[in-house]
């Protein structure tokens, strides 16, 4: 077995998914695990590790190193901004929401005020 191909199984494990589930989650498509090598593409590299970030790209590729990597967190002046977004996002969605609601009752009102036609039978 390739050691690109076992470390990647062996990080699959340490996360406690099914292959297919990685997968997924990672948006490669249905049988990478399987078919890896240890010429995996940048953007497959990338993929992985934008989806977990805690995934060591050197050790992935060539075994050195650790399998984890430690994570930065943000500073407190991203965290305030992160905040703010999602506050301004949900806020956005609700007035979205308001207007499909405000839109289907305009749709449902049109409909019972409009005149019944009458079907003819044949």
């Amino acid at each position: 077995m390739d050691g690109t191909k076992e470390r990647l199984i062996q990080f699959i494990a340490h996360l406690g998914l099914d292959k297919s589930v990685f997968e997924r989650e990672a948006g490669l498509a249905n049988g990478f695990v399987d078919k890896t090598n240890s010429h995996m593409r940048k953007t497959s590299i990338s993929a992985i590790t934008n989806r977990w970030p805690q995934l060591n790209a050197d050790w992935l590729t060539t075994g050195q190193g650790e399998m984890l990597r430690e994570i930065q967190l943000p500073k407190s002046d991203s965290i305030s901004n992160l905040i703010e977004r999602i506050d301004r996002l949900i806020e956005v969605q609700e007035r979205q929401a308001k207007n499909t609601e405000r839109l289907l009752e305009l749709i449902l009102q049109r409909e019972a005020d409009a005149p019944k036609k009458k079907t003819s039978s044949m």
